[in-house]
């Protein structure tokens, strides 16, 4: 077979079916996650302690007051902590996390305000990014870090 166009390329694609796709079929995971910051966790920290819980005494069983506490409480991680329902795919790298995909819509948002023009947001945004890509990786380093003393590896 050869090619219309001038080219040092030849290929042959032969199929036996009508299904057009090269490679296992794609499927999608939805994860739930939450973004956990310094400043919502001192506001959370300032509103729980703020909270007066001696409503929960007034139930007559342990059951109801487990359940208007934890009501309680899942309002305010709610509120708080909002989830995030992120998709990995089969086809993402293996180190694809619910938190890097999360940076990787981060710094679409931050090219499109640097088209726009609105340099300030995009800047302030980077800075964003920056700080949350640093934490992880301290993360990822003391995990390691620990992990290899645990085994004793020096």
């Amino acid at each position: 077979m050869s090619s219309v166009v001038r080219s040092d390329q030849k290929a042959v694609v032969a199929h036996t079916n009508n299904n057009k796709s090269a490679g296992p079929k794609k499927t999608s995971t939805q994860l739930v996650f939450r973004t956990k910051a310094p400043e919502q966790r001192a506001l959370f920290l300032q509103t729980a302690s703020d909270t007066n819980f001696d409503f929960i005494q007034t139930k007559d069983d342990f059951q109801t007051q487990f359940e208007a506490f934890s009501n309680v409480a899942l309002q305010l991680l709610d509120y708080f902590y909002p989830q995030h329902i992120i998709t990995v795919t089969n086809r993402d790298a293996y180190y694809m996390t619910p938190k890097i995909k999360k940076i990787m819509s981060l710094l679409r948002c931050k090219n499109k305000l640097m088209r726009k023009g609105r340099l300030e947001d995009s800047s302030a945004l980077a800075r964003r990014i920056g700080k949350t890509i640093e934490r992880y990786w301290l993360l990822v380093v003391v995990v390691v870090v620990v992990g290899s003393w645990i085994r004793g590896e020096d």
